[in-house]
C-alpha cells in the first residue's frame, strides 16, 4: 500500500486527483474518527474494511505517519518553495475561507495570519508532526518518493517509475486559484516577504534538502525510458475511475464515516491537524 502525505497548497488536490483515476476504488482519501490529532493505525483498519483490496491512501492528517500507523504503507509527498507556499495558502483563506474544512472560518488579516505560529513552518510540521526540522528530514528519507512542486510534470514521471502500481499521469489541475494577485502582491512586498521567510525558516531548510539532495537523487535512480510518457495535463479526456472513485466515496465510506464518528473515539492529539481543503 502507497500513501500520499498530503501537505496544504503543493498541488496534492492534483494528485490524488491522479491516485483516484489510477485505481478507483482500491484508493481512499482517508478520514480520522477522531476530530484531532493524527491519523491513526486504527483508522486505516476502518478504512479497509469499506475498501477491499485498499492500495493508496492519501489526506492531510497523514502526519509523521510512521509514528501513529503500524502497518506498512511506502509513503510519499510533495513539497514546495516555502514562501510561495504561504502567500498561497494566506490567498486561498482570503478568496474562499468557505470551501470544505472553513465553511465558517473568517477571512484573516494578514497580521492574524503571519502572527498565528500554528501556521509557520508547516511542511516540517506535517512530516515531524512538531517543529522538529531533523524528524521531518529523517521521515522524508523513509518515502519511497518525494517530488517538487516546481517541477510537477518532472516529479510524476519520477513518481509512475517508482511506485508500485500502475499510473496514468493525464490530470486536470484541482483547487487552483482564481487569480494570484494576492500571493503575487505578498511577496512583492520586502517586509512581508522578510516576516514570511522568518516564519518559514525551518521549512526552507527542508525544502532546499529536496530540492538539492533527495529529489537528484530519486531522479537519478530511475531509468530514463520509464519516465515516458511524459505527465501532462488533460483536460479533455474523461477519467471515468476518479468518478467511480468519488461515487464510492460519497454514498460509502463518507456516510458510514460519519456514522462510525458519532460514537466514541479515542485518538491522539500528538500534533496540530492541518485544514483540509
Amino acid at each position: 500500500m502507497i500513501g500520499f502525505v498530503h501537505i496544504e497548497k503543493t498541488a496534492g488536490s492534483t494528485v490524488k486527483f491522479i491516485l483516484r483515476n489510477s485505481l478507483g476504488i482500491h484508493h481512499c482519501d482517508v478520514r480520522p474518527l477522531g476530530r484531532a490529532g493524527p491519523f491513526s493505525e486504527a483508522d486505516l483498519r476502518f478504512a479497509k474494511r469499506l475498501f477491499p483490496g485498499l492500495r493508496s491512501i492519501a489526506g492531510h492528517r497523514l502526519i509523521r505517519p510512521s509514528a501513529h500507523v503500524s502497518s506498512r504503507v511506502a509513503y510519499f509527498t510533495f513539497v514546495r518553495e516555502p514562501l510561495e507556499r504561504f502567500a498561497s495558502l494566506y490567498q486561498f483563506r482570503r478568496q474562499d475561507p468557505g470551501r470544505r474544512g472553513w465553511r465558517h472560518a473568517p477571512r484573516p488579516t494578514l497580521e492574524e495570519f503571519l502572527s498565528d505560529q500554528g501556521l509557520w513552518n508547516g511542511q516540517v510540521r506535517q512530516l515531524a508532526g512538531s517543529e522538529d526540522l531533523q524528524q521531518a528530514v529523517a521521515e522524508l528519507e523513509r518515502y519511497f518518493f518525494v517530488g517538487l512542486t516546481e517541477q510537477f510534470d518532472e516529479s510524476l514521471s519520477v513518481l509512475r517509475a517508482l511506485c508500485p502500481y500502475r499510473l496514468d499521469l493525464r490530470y486536470r489541475r484541482e483547487n487552483v486559484a482564481p487569480d494570484n494577485s494576492i500571493k503575487r502582491r505578498l511577496l512583492a512586498d520586502r517586509s512581508t516577504r522578510e516576516a514570511i521567510l522568518q516564519a518559514n525558516r525551518l521549512d526552507i531548510a527542508l525544502y532546499h534538502h529536496v530540492r538539492s539532495t533527495l529529489f537528484p537523487a530519486l531522479r537519478a535512480s530511475v531509468d530514463r525510458d520509464a519516465t515516458r510518457p511524459p505527465a501532462h495535463e488533460d483536460p479533455g479526456f474523461f477519467p471515468w475511475r476518479y468518478h467511480l472513485n468519488r461515487l464510492y466515496n460519497n454514498t460509502v465510506y463518507r456516510p458510514l464515516w460519519k456514522l462510525r464518528r458519532g460514537r466514541p473515539h479515542h485518538s491522539p492529539s500528538h500534533a496540530r491537524p492541518t485544514p483540509r481543503r
